[in-house]
């Protein structure tokens, strides 16, 4: 059973693997007009989406598991999904980008604390190149949407210029064990790819669901200054990771109760529970 994203070929050091492997590619390509619109997630609050002046990106997300042994081509699939996602095109350039991916990873479900992560990054500019962690992958996929400088602009009728990024993530399990759970599959590995990506998908439209509610609660962004924090009783630590807000950072405070977050914590918390995480009102 083979992924449905192409993978990126890594050299390996030996005939058995460990850890997970994260392979992360970006092209820019053009069609697929009604595609992109029939499944199209809003980076914004706007209703209406001019496709000339926003930035369309489309991710695609494979998830699955394999034995130690590089010799065996086995396979268990665990996610498959799609999405695509409109951006302002001034956002791509704006100190607010990073923010941008790191959100889009979050709704994808991309986690980055898997035990001896490898991330793997290649373009269509560029050969495979090993990352250090999940920053350097964000300004490495931000660097190639602004390269994408003609994007915005109409091909042809339906017909637009987008962005792709490509996740395939490997789980590489010891072969006794990837090979009790592959055998108990039996015969039903093309029903497990089936319903794997209808299940996932349905996750992932149900976290596009809450990030959609999320927009209507009515959040505002804000910049951190501690002096000004302090004079206002705001809280000067986000209570979902704990962690102080950085001098000069952009937060997102809850208008209905002032308390203030992470924007990435706040929508990892709305993806799960409507409420404040600090007071528990319910916002939704």
């Amino acid at each position: 059973m083979r992924a449905a994203v192409a993978a990126l070929s890594l050299t390996p050091s030996s005939s058995f693997k460990e850890g997970t492997d994260m392979r992360v590619r970006c092209r820019q390509l053009h069609g697929g007009g009604m595609l992109l619109k029939g499944n199209l997630c809003k980076l914004d609050n706007n209703h209406i989406v001019n496709f000339t002046t926003g930035f369309l990106l489309k991710v695609d997300m494979v998830v699955e598991r394999r034995p130690s042994s590089l010799a065996s081509s086995d396979s268990i699939l665990d996610r498959l999904t799609m999405q695509t996602f409109w951006i302002p095109y001034n956002s791509i350039f704006s100190d607010d980008a990073s923010d941008i991916v790191s959100k889009i990873l979050c709704l994808m479900n991309v986690h980055f604390s898997d035990h001896k992560l490898n991330i793997s990054y290649k373009d269509t500019k560029t050969t495979t190149t090993m990352l250090a962690n999940k920053d350097t992958l964000i300004s490495k996929i931000l660097n190639f949407a602004r390269s994408m400088k003609d994007c915005p602009s109409l091909i042809t009728k339906g017909d637009y210029r987008y962005m792709t990024l490509d996740i395939e993530k490997v789980n590489y399990l010891p072969n006794v064990e990837f090979m009790e759970i592959y055998n108990k599959m039996g015969h039903d590995q093309l029903d497990h790819k089936r319903n794997t990506r209808q299940r996932t998908q349905r996750e992932l439209d149900s976290r596009i669901a809450s990030f959609e509610l999320q927009k209507k609660v009515g959040i505002k962004k804000m910049r951190f200054q501690a002096s000004e924090f302090k004079d206002s009783n705001l809280l000067d630590t986000c209570s979902i990771c704990q962690d102080e807000f950085l001098e000069g950072t952009m937060v997102s405070c809850i208008n209905q109760c002032s308390h203030v977050y992470h924007d990435i914590c706040i929508l990892e918390w709305f993806l799960r529970n409507p409420s404040c995480p600090y007071c528990r009102s319910k916002l939704a």
